[in-house]
């Protein structure tokens, strides 16, 4: 299942309409079936409450009073086309010295 807190695209009629964040899930009375809090990402932001299968929220698609609807997932920026994440460099280090501000104010005094 979808993490919480995953930001998700919802597909309706098979088109990109919105996208919502995962906010919480609860155990519906139905076995295996929850009650999934999102928060849709609309001005001003919405919250909605979903009764859904876990393979529902997974993006296994499902109709609403006879529509298609789809959860998927949106791919990182830090994800290449081929979805293998890339590795931050680290900063490269520079090799000149390091100088207090207390030296450096004491340079420019003695400068004057």
């Amino acid at each position: 299942m979808r993490n919480i807190g995953e930001i998700v695209a919802v597909y309706i009629d098979d088109k990109p309409s919105i996208y919502a964040r995962i906010e919480d899930y609860e155990a519906d009375v139905k076995p295996r079936w929850f009650k999934v809090r999102m928060l849709f990402l609309t001005f001003p932001p919405q919250e909605v409450t979903w009764i859904l299968r876990e393979g529902q929220v997974d993006g296994e698609p499902f109709t609403m009073n006879d529509i298609p609807v789809k959860l998927k997932t949106v791919s990182s920026h830090n994800e290449t086309t081929d979805n293998v994440k890339t590795k931050a460099q680290p900063p490269k280090r520079s090799s000149g010295k390091i100088i207090s501000l207390a030296e450096r104010a004491k340079i420019s005094r003695d400068e004057k």
